[in-house]
């Protein structure tokens, strides 16, 4: 062992800086005799700094002071281990992540910061090796930690998840754990976890996966069609909902997701898609288009679609592809333009017919009027009838008019009423015919078909007399020669009416807008072009349908439906058959298949009730109302005349009327109807001298109660 004397100053010049106090220290301490324990400090010799460790043993007195014995050791190497593994220490405990050590029996050997924070476990609970099923936060069990043992010991490493449970029991920490079996020396075989908390990320997972769940149903439920396409992946489908499916002739988006348009059609078509897909991409632009499919229902559809330019985040290209079903837009815009041409077309017609309506109204006033004033003076019997012929005809006509401007008006309003009641059809066609037939012109035969049925059925009888007339008063205008005959037919649960006559026939461009307002068949024919319109509307109301079937220089017929109703408790009657000679306008309509030509008819019980004053018929109506056809009449004139009409099967009548009795009357009936029943209201039988053979099938008395009433009448009537 050398020696070698070095000044303490050149000694310190060895030492870094910061250290050089402190060592000075320590060497004065020595040099006053004080024992010093170690002291440690960097010394640098040539270009090599090394850590030095001083350990005093023992000292003696020397006349200049003491003299120290001892050792100095490197202790560099040592240092630095040691510096490394607290760095490392440190880092393991700086990061995030649980890192621990267990023997294959379950003990924690070590654990860094994160894990005793995520598990509560103490440094001393560490020392003391708990085992990690015995935490009192995690849900490890012993059985579950053996068989993972048996696991790791064959595959070296694996991973798991597991959920540690925070102090309030509510947020788990779910961690990803990488685990390694390593052999130490000293403790036999260890597993290393590494555990990562995921729980933040599976719950922004959830979200996405709840958030994706979400878009993707309102995108599968929306009406219109979206797909999106990798424009830098040769064109392939990234998403398509479900309404794009049936655009792109595939039942659900899995067999399009991933494919190109060369795998779901042909050849050429795909080309054509390519093609525009292309251009969409070269010029960074859209394109919009629209063309005709078929919906589910097969039915006839109109699409409009947009695909145009978009990027990904880093730039590569996308085409989006949006299509919705415009049909019922296109639709609507056909209605709203036709509607507007009608405005249009209506607001010319009407300025027309206000402009023609100053000479309508005038000519049949000025004819009134001017022939009024020269009725008064004429004396000649012959020349004052025609006068009063051309003022009766005029009124008609302004008369005429005025109805037809207030039939229009109500119907604009909405305030056209119909009022529905038991009709017979068949005596109605006659008051039509009596009432139309001195209009005929002179060359023409006007007649009611006289094989119509006899029917009764549910209709406002007011609103068919006026369609009527105003369909035959249309026919007049127009045939100067021939024929014009009315009538209906019963076609199973519809009755079908028509006027057909031998006039100039319609052209087809008439035929087209004849049911318009307005619009006249002969601009110099008189009238206002309103009688067609109306009785469209009224034969709508009323539940039926009304169309035209005409041939230029053959005729015209006008054929109109009415749905048969019956009053309530109707009896079968014999059969009808559609004769031969019928038009052939009227044949194509009435006989539809070939057992048509012999529909069942339905007729309706119907009873008269003759009485000055109305007793015995409001019981009626409230017992019978809703069966049976009731009529009233309150002299003998009325009686014998509605009789005659209705043919009831049930006559009630008072013994004396105003202009006649019943000794009188029921003669008459049984002469026209020897079948029908008759009840005499009295309250005694000698109160009117009858023959015994008077045929009265009942003796109803006054008092007489609803209860009663029906009683007594029900064995002679229908049920």
């Amino acid at each position: 062992m050398q020696y070698r004397q070095v000044a303490l100053d050149d000694y310190l010049q060895q030492i870094p800086p910061e250290e050089q106090a402190q060592v000075k220290a320590y060497f004065d301490n020595m040099d006053q005799g004080f024992a010093q324990g170690s002291i440690q400090y960097s010394w640098r010799a040539s270009s090599q700094t090394m850590v030095l460790r001083v350990e005093p043993i023992s000292h003696t007195t020397q006349p200049t002071g003491f003299l120290w014995e001892g050792y100095t050791q490197n202790v560099t190497e040592l240092v630095s281990q040691r510096t490394q593994t607290q760095r490392l220490s440190q880092a393991i405990n700086a990061v995030s992540e649980a890192i621990l050590a267990l023997k294959v029996d379950g003990s924690i050997m070590f654990c860094n910061h994160a894990f005793r924070t995520y598990s509560g476990i103490t440094a001393e609970e560490e020392q003391q090796r708990v085992k990690i099923y015995q935490l009192p936060k995690s849900n490890i069990t012993q059985e579950w930690w053996d068989q993972w043992v048996c696991q790791i010991q064959q595959a070296e490493r694996t991973t798991f998840t597991h959920n540690l449970w925070q102090q309030d029991n509510v947020h788990p920490w779910v961690s990803e754990n990488y685990t390694y079996r390593v052999h130490d020396p000293f403790y036999g075989d260890l597993i290393w976890i590494f555990a990562r908390d995921i729980s933040e990320r599976l719950k922004w997972e959830k979200q996405m996966v709840d958030l994706h769940a979400m878009v993707s149903s309102i995108l599968n439920h929306l009406p219109g069609s979206l797909f999106v396409k990798d424009g830098a992946n040769d064109f392939r489908y990234l998403f398509c909902n479900q309404a794009a499916c049936t655009l792109l002739e595939v039942s659900n988006p899995e067999q399009v997701i991933g494919r190109q348009d060369f795998e779901r059609t042909t050849a050429e078509r795909a080309q054509e898609i390519r093609t525009e897909d292309q251009y969409i991409v070269e010029h960074r632009t859209r394109i919009k288009r629209v063309d005709t499919r078929q919906n589910e229902q097969g039915e006839k559809a109109i699409w409009e679609h947009i695909k145009f330019y978009s990027e990904k985040q880093d730039g590569s290209p996308l085409i989006i592809g949006v299509g919705w079903d415009v049909t019922s837009r296109v639709q609507l815009e056909k209605e709203l333009q036709l509607a507007k041409e009608k405005a249009e077309e209506a607001g010319r017609l009407k300025s027309a017919f206000l402009a023609k309506m100053r000479h309508e109204i005038r000519t049949p006033l000025n004819a009134i009027l001017g022939f009024s004033h020269i009725i008064a003076e004429t004396d000649e019997v012959e020349e004052r009838r025609n006068m009063y012929t051309i003022v009766e005809t005029n009124t008609d006509r302004l008369l005429s008019l005025i109805n037809e401007i207030l039939d229009l008006s109500k119907i604009e309003a909405g305030m056209l009423e119909l009022s529905f009641k038991p009709v017979n059809l068949n005596v109605l066609c006659n008051e039509v015919l009596n009432a139309n037939l001195f209009r005929c012109p002179g060359n023409v035969i006007f007649t009611f078909d006289a094989t119509s049925p006899r029917l009764i059925t549910r209709t406002d009888s007011n609103r068919l007399f006026q369609v009527f007339s105003n369909l035959i008063t249309n026919a007049f205008k127009f045939t100067t020669e021939g024929e014009i005959q009315f009538g209906y037919h019963l076609n199973k649960r519809q009755i079908i009416c028509h006027v057909r006559d031998s006039g100039i026939g319609i052209s087809p461009e008439q035929q087209a807008t004849i049911f318009h307002r307005f619009v006249k068949g002969n601009d110099f024919a008189q009238g206002t072009g309103l009688g067609l319109p109306i009785c469209k509307v009224l034969v709508e109301k009323m539940g039926g349908t009304i169309h035209v079937e005409s041939e230029v220089g053959k005729g015209t017929c006008f054929i109109f439906t009415l749905p048969y109703d019956p009053p309530v408790g109707a009896q079968r009657a014999k059969k009808i058959t559609v004769p031969i000679h019928q038009s052939a306008l009227v044949q194509e309509n009435a006989v539809s298949e070939e057992n048509t030509a012999s529909e069942e008819n339905e007729e309706v019980t119907t009873i008269l009730v003759g009485e000055e004053e109305p007793h015995i018929f409001p019981l009626l109506q409230s017992l019978y109302a809703e069966r049976y056809f009731l009529i009233s009449a309150s002299d003998g004139v009325e009686i014998v005349t509605l009789f005659e009409q209705y043919r009831p099967q049930m006559v009630l009548l008072a013994p004396q009327l105003k202009d006649m009795n019943a000794e009188e009357l029921i003669p008459i009936i049984k002469e026209v109807e020897p079948t029908t029943h008759i009840a005499l209201l009295t309250t005694a039988r000698d109160e009117l001298p009858l023959a015994e053979d008077s045929a009265i099938d009942l003796w109803i008395p006054h008092e007489v109660t609803a209860a009663q009433l029906d009683e007594q009448l029900r064995p002679l009537l229908p049920h």
